[in-house]
């Protein structure tokens, strides 16, 4: 059952700052083919982990505040 909350909160956590990403990209960055490639790489390294390690940061205080 943790798993599947950790997995769920990481596709939640990556749709959030995938929007985010695509708000930022479309209004400060030019269209080309090198600023595309630059977003999937984006989207790999940074945006990936980063939903994982806030669904695990998630979980971990969901797990502590319990009484």
């Amino acid at each position: 059952m943790e798993k599947l909350a950790f997995f769920f909160l990481s596709i939640v956590y990556f749709v959030i700052y995938f929007t985010l990403l695509k708000y930022v990209y479309n209004a400060f960055v030019p269209f080309n083919t090198l600023t595309d490639i630059l977003a999937v790489f984006f989207t790999i390294i940074v945006i990936i982990p980063t939903s994982v390690f806030s669904a695990n940061k998630t979980i971990d205080v969901v797990r502590t505040s319990k009484p």
